[in-house]
């Protein structure tokens, strides 16, 4: 049997799928337009704002690393964010394949494999204090500023902060396993 390699996989499907919430929010997008002023408090929640919100929570590391280009370049068409984003979601989704077919810090021999380590455990560290703070942040703004949503509202209102929440968690622990991996190599058992 064949072992599937994810990083041909991965940016595939996941940038077809990507593709495909590009094209519902430009549909939505062109509703909301033709609707202009009707809505008095904006659209509604489903599906009008919830396709970015889905599209942000699977991808938010390529939203985030293209966010300073994006605003460089002060795109106004939706397009052309398209354009910008599609790629970095493509290119995340191959490193996330290749580190999940060869491992976080791949197969090569480190001169100093426990200052690396160490170096995993603080960013694994700071990775959990971030999601710890996002999730708190949003969290108040949430009790803030929509005390009385209805569930389903509130659930896709809280995709903003869960999407970074879970790439943090997930990153910190791929660098705590490939820590102690290398911690094991530094130290063998005698």
């Amino acid at each position: 049997m064949r072992r599937v390699r994810y990083r041909f996989v991965l940016p595939v499907v996941l940038g077809f799928l990507s593709l495909v919430f590009f094209i519902w929010e430009h549909q939505n997008n062109r509703v909301i337009e033709s609707m202009g002023m009707a809505w008095d408090t904006g659209p509604p929640m489903w599906p009008y704002q919830a396709v970015p919100l889905f599209s942000y929570a699977l991808n938010a590391p390529a939203y985030i690393a293209c966010w300073p280009i994006i605003k460089l370049i002060d795109a106004r068409a939706d397009w052309i964010e398209y354009a910008i984003w599609l790629p970095a979601i493509t290119a995340m989704w191959w490193w996330v394949g290749t580190r999940i077919d060869f491992g976080l810090l791949g197969r090569r021999k480190y001169v100093h494999p426990r200052l690396v380590a160490v170096s995993m455990f603080v960013g694994a560290l700071v990775l959990l204090i971030l999601s710890v703070n996002i999730g708190v942040g949003e969290y108040r703004l949430f009790r803030y500023y929509w005390p009385a949503q209805r569930a389903i509202n509130a659930a896709i209102i809280l995709l903003r902060a869960i999407g970074p929440i879970l790439w943090c968690l997930l990153f910190a622990r791929a660098s705590i396993r490939s820590a102690f991996h290398l911690w094991g190599r530094a130290f063998p058992e005698a």
